[in-house]
């Protein structure tokens, strides 16, 4: 009984620690592991995610191409520097590597790499 306790106390505290590490915060890399639409204001981003709530996958890419080269798709693996973050709309502003400009995606798919 106290190995499976001691067993089980060891793997919460290694999933926490791994956990709170993929955590993304201003001034530190982030790193995308689900792609999706970025765009540079805020309210272009949340518009996409309304539409993407809404499963009008069409409406997203047409209102997506419409504000282009301001939202664009941001690929998976893509890395570079968190220059903001919402707590309130739950996103973050990723800079991709090379990039003068940062892109506001939902947090959620950011990974600190």
């Amino acid at each position: 009984m106290r190995t499976a306790l001691l067993t089980l106390v060891l793997c919460l505290a290694t999933a926490s620690a791994n956990a709170a590490e993929s955590f993304v915060t201003i001034g530190k890399p982030g790193k995308v592991y689900i792609g999706f639409i970025g765009c540079k204001t805020k309210d272009n981003l949340s518009k996409i995610k309304s539409l993407f709530q809404a499963d009008d996958r069409v409406a997203m890419v047409k209102f997506a191409i419409s504000k282009a080269p301001d939202c664009q798709a941001i690929k998976v693996g893509t890395v570079g520097m968190v220059e903001g973050l919402s707590a309130w709309s739950g996103d973050s502003c990723l800079r991709p590597e090379g990039e003068p400009e940062c892109f506001w995606l939902p947090t959620n798919f950011l990974v600190a790499p």
